[in-house]
Formats: structure tokens, sequence, C-alpha cells
């Protein structure tokens, strides 16, 4: 008997758009599971892949509904996160019954992706809508948010930028040019003509 060897292709994912974008709803979504106890498979709540379990997206939302204490304790945080994400009650409610009854109704574990159609890389605007609504202090935030696309140069001129906006920190670098050493502070326009180069 001529047998042929085959190998099998398991985990096929077949993606299902929901009608929410932007970073700002991607965080505060991130920030509300965690708010209320939603455990994700990643310890980073700013990565763009999770899942979750369908279970506690369902204890999700009839907490919710039911207004019970449990909703109670959280509430006024719930609703600034929701403000952020510029969605209603009503709209997050809808956006969890997508999430339960819209992804495969076989497996318990729901996988939720953001995708970045234009693959841009995270940007200054990204980072200050995070950290908005971020509780941590922004050298923390910074430490969390991936820097996928970015070279080391792309990411430590970020980084710089970010903390001259947020905290006021200033760095200097010096260049050697001709014998002469030039130092050079991040202020805004160091920052802005470096990025611009």
């Amino acid at each position: 008997m001529n047998k042929k060897l085959r190998i099998a292709k398991v985990n096929k994912v077949e993606y299902c758009s929901l009608s929410i974008s932007g970073i700002e709803m991607q965080h505060a979504l991130a920030y509300i599971f965690e708010l209320f106890g939603v455990k994700v498979d990643k310890q980073n709540i700013f990565v763009d892949d999770y899942q979750v379990t369908r279970e506690q997206l369902q204890n999700l939302h009839e907490c919710i509904t039911s207004q019970g204490s449990e909703f109670q304790k959280h509430s006024s945080l719930f609703d600034e996160y929701l403000k952020i994400a510029n969605i209603d009650k009503d709209k997050f409610l809808q956006i969890l019954d997508d999430l339960i009854y819209r992804s495969d109704q076989q497996n318990p574990q729901i996988l939720i992706s953001w995708s970045n159609n234009k693959n841009k890389p995270i940007d200054i605007n990204d980072i200050k809508s995070i950290q908005f609504i971020s509780e941590v202090v922004l050298s923390e935030t910074l430490a969390s948010i991936p820097a996928d696309g970015l070279s080391l140069e792309e990411a430590f001129k970020l980084y710089v930028e970010a903390m001259y906006w947020g905290e006021g920190d200033r760095f200097y670098m010096a260049k050697e040019d001709e014998g002469d050493i030039k130092i050079s502070s991040s202020d805004r326009a160091f920052v802005e003509t470096e990025a611009a180069n």
C-alpha cells in the first residue's frame, strides 16, 4: 500500500470584524475587563490579540444589566471609560453580545484581535490617548506598550517625546562634530526636528 505523509492544519482563524475601532475603544475595553475581573490570557492589556472565556463575558454582561452591588462598586470608573471610548452602556452591551454570540460557539475561548489595516506603528497621539485613561505613571505605561513596527532609534525618539510631553523630562545628546562636542536637548524643537529627519 502506497501511503502519503500528510499534516493537519489546526487553529485556522477566521476573523469577523465588529463595528468598533480606535485606540481609545481598544484600551477602554481592556480597562473595563480589568475593572470587573475578566481575566485575559496576557499580562499586558495593551496587546492586540488575547483570549477571554465566553463564560466571563456572559457574567460581565449579567453584572452590568442587573446593576447589582458588584456593578455599583465600579460604576463611576465604568462610566468614565465609556465616555473616553465615546459609547454608552447600551453600545457596550451590544459589543459584549457580538463578542459572545458572533464568535465560534464551539470554542469556550473567545479570541479578541485588534488589527491595524494601515499597519501604522504607535505614535505620540496614541500614547497621549492611552495615558489619558491610564491609572499608572507615564513611564509604566510606556514600558507596557509594544513598539511593533518601530526601529530602536524610532522607539527611543518616541519615548523621549512622550516623557517630555507627560513629565517635562529633558534628555541631552552629545555629538562630536569636527572635534567639537555639541550638546542638544530634548526640548520640543529638538524632538520635532529629530522626528522630521
